[in-house]
Formats: structure tokens, sequence, C-alpha cells
């Protein structure tokens, strides 16, 4: 993978690894929002810039990749169940 492209991932992922912050502080949803469109655009980014480029993909790449993913999941849950939590805070 060219040194570019290499340098990009590895800063974009250490930006990330900062993000846990709006979450275990609960901030509120636009910043999970923030980080769900911003995961999904570096996924996209990485799936053309490696596997859509063909270089080969190791398994720590596929692993950081579910990761994400698996962030994703959380913070869509995180959400739903703040909207839930709301409805029933509303309701009595």
């Amino acid at each position: 993978m060219p040194m570019d492209v290499t340098i990009f991932f590895l800063v974009s992922g250490l930006s990330q690894v900062f993000w846990v912050i709006p979450v275990v502080k609960r901030w509120t949803n636009l910043w999970l929002y923030v980080g769900i469109i911003g995961t999904v655009i570096l996924i996209i980014m990485w799936l053309v810039a490696v596997p859509g480029s063909g270089h080969q993909v190791d398994t720590n790449q596929f692993a950081i990749e579910v990761l994400q993913i698996i962030f994703i999941i959380c913070c869509i849950l995180i959400i739903k169940d703040r909207a839930a939590l709301k409805v029933n805070n509303d309701s009595v």
C-alpha cells in the first residue's frame, strides 16, 4: 500500500480513538450521528483505497473494519435506547 494511504488511515485511526470521549461522556446524539457518518465514510474510503486498488487485505485490517462496523451498530443502539428512554420519561 502506498505510504500516503498508510499515513492517512493511521492518522484517521488514531483520531478515532479519541471518539470514545463523546460516547463515554454521553454528549448529544449529534455527536453519535457525526461518528456514524465519519466511520461510514472512512470504511468506504478504505474499501476504495485498499481492496478496490488490488492491495492485499491482512487480518488486522479486516479486524479493524469489523470493529468499525460494530462501533456503528453500538452507536445506533445507543441512539435508539436514548429515544426509548425519552419516550418513557415523557409519558410518566
